[in-house]
């Protein structure tokens, strides 16, 4: 009796494991073509698919073409074949000053910028650390509908936690990030392994971003920068130039967007990194900036270029945007 009585309870417990395991994972709803959250916020649904993450040209010959030091390149590779498994929604524009500040509201929240007093910034020969600039003004025109800038990684992440807990959320079964760097690179990419999302050509950028051009050049005293004029010396409202060919904006420039994956260790896991959605979590220390800015030139205006940087640097150039994943 006892030897029947224990497997019973056995066979009871594994049908109950079962039974959870079954309903958590018919929990996640059907991610709809596109969302809408109480922010305003749009996404867009991400189908599963490949690509190749990374440059496939050399870092000598971006120098030749683009200028900089070769060395600046070599965290491009090597290029390799990536899949995203899941399917994924990714916010069709950066978050905004407006989005932000419902959150700074809300949670009566100082920014790490505030607490320091000082961002970085340009200062018409390198960036350098300025006091008395913040995310309510970063030294230049900002309204609501423009990027927020001057947020650290960890004021990003406040932000997602706060969403996260509000009310309406997201799809039920999903949850708000930040993108894993080859989540990134797949939605600017859009299907393209040029060497710019749009394509070949460089002075094509003037139709997709906001960067580096003329205005900027004689705002800042820039050397490098595109030879046209985009009408923006600094950010633009979002949605100001096309989508890409997935109906996302401002994947390329306007500013930096801050992605999940650590920047630590990066060189190992980035040569030895699982081909199926990849996301180093090594450590909080650093991590991956991807984009461009308004102040990038035609290096940074190549999806595969990445940047690693502190979690506490805030500077007039970087914000973010969010992506809806499967718990």
């Amino acid at each position: 009796m006892s030897k029947f009585f224990s497997i019973l309870c056995l066979s009871i417990s594994l049908f109950s494991l079962f039974a959870f395991w079954s309903c958590g994972h018919k929990s996640a709803a059907a991610l709809p073509p596109g969302f809408k959250n109480d922010l305003q916020m749009d996404f867009i649904r991400i189908n599963p698919g490949e690509f190749l993450m990374g440059s496939k040209e050399s870092p000598s010959y971006i120098s030749k073409l683009y200028g900089g030091d070769s060395v600046w390149f070599k965290n491009e590779f090597p290029s390799h074949q990536v899949k995203i498994t899941e399917a994924f929604m990714i916010s069709k524009y950066e978050v905004t000053y407006d989005q932000f500040a419902s959150f700074v509201k809300a949670k009566n929240y100082l920014t790490e910028a505030e607490k320091k007093n000082k961002i970085m910034c340009w200062n018409g020969n390198v960036r350098e650390e300025k006091s008395g600039l913040s995310w309510k003004n970063p030294g230049y025109k900002l309204e609501g509908n423009y990027p927020v800038v001057c947020v650290t990684w960890k004021d990003a992440m406040s932000f997602v936690e706060w969403l996260n807990a509000s009310a309406p959320g997201p799809p039920l079964g999903y949850t708000y990030d930040l993108p894993t760097e080859a989540e990134w690179e797949y939605c600017c990419r859009a299907g393209s392994s040029d060497i710019f999302f749009w394509g070949s050509n460089e002075n094509d950028a003037k139709l997709y971003c906001n960067l580096a051009d003329s205005s900027g050049a004689k705002a800042h005293g820039w050397k490098d920068h595109f030879m046209y004029n985009d009408n923006y010396s600094e950010s633009a409202p979002i949605g100001s130039f096309k989508p890409n060919k997935w109906g996302i904006y401002d994947m390329i420039g306007n500013v930096y967007e801050w992605t999940k994956d650590s920047g630590t260790n990066d060189d190992t896991f980035y040569y030895t990194n699982p081909e199926e959605d990849p996301c180093n979590t090594t450590s909080d220390n650093r991590h991956m900036l991807k984009g461009g800015s308004w102040h990038s030139n035609q290096r940074g205006a190549r999806p595969s270029k990445r940047k690693a940087y502190s979690t506490e640097l805030a500077a007039d150039n970087i914000g973010f945007r969010l992506v809806i994943r499967k718990i």
